[in-house]
């Protein structure tokens, strides 16, 4: 399976709404047009779609699933780096909290993955 982003080619608000693994760019975008936001960003104009391989994130497919998926695991679009509005963003790593589901540190600035300096003295 292969990484595929979808968005509008007149985005909104987001430069893409969707991310998925599918065998193909057109399996994607019809997964993506059924099954998620894309429709909806793009006004119901399927021909206003844009799909964009991204295969630095091929190595996050879950070899568990052998169907073409949306991906809504939190965990996965993070490392994807997508982000939350308003999210903190780790100094170290650059990957977003998620809406606090991996806090960043106020002092130090760092994700618990990360890990924070031993001086900082913070609570997460």
């Amino acid at each position: 399976m292969k990484c595929y982003v979808g968005g509008s080619q007149k985005p909104h608000d987001h430069e893409f709404v969707e991310a998925c693994f599918a065998r193909n760019a057109k399996e994607a975008k019809s997964i993506m047009w059924k099954c998620g936001n894309l429709s909806e960003e793009c006004d119901g104009d399927y021909m206003g779609t844009r799909i964009i391989r991204k295969p630095e994130y091929d190595r996050l497919h879950d070899p568990k699933k052998d169907a073409p998926y949306i991906v809504a695991d939190q965990q996965t679009l993070r490392e994807m780096g997508w982000r939350m509005e308003c999210d903190d963003i780790c100094d170290s790593c650059g990957l977003s909290a998620f809406e606090g589901e991996y806090p960043v540190c106020e002092e130090c600035g760092q994700c618990n993955e990360c890990g924070c300096t031993q001086t900082c003295g913070c609570a997460i």
